[in-house]
């Protein structure tokens, strides 16, 4: 069996209030748990921008090693 740990998502933003309002989105519709966020501000030439790295966790090596000694 094969089964997918985690996952680590990059939005990208023009304002700082889109960037926090994509982590919002993500904490709302995850179907396992937040583990890491970060909101960085950058700079282009002509620009700012905002870059929001989103790491979400479904599950643990532990974890699906327990349930399988349950079964």
């Amino acid at each position: 069996m094969i089964k997918k740990l985690q996952t680590t998502t990059k939005y990208y933003a023009t304002t700082e209030q889109e960037a926090e309002g994509a982590v919002v989105i993500a904490e709302s519709n995850t179907k396992g748990r937040i583990i890491k966020k970060s909101i960085q501000r950058k700079t282009s030439k002509d620009s700012i921008y905002y870059e929001v790295v989103i790491t979400e966790e479904f599950t643990t090596s532990k974890e699906q090693l327990e349930k399988e000694e349950l079964i």
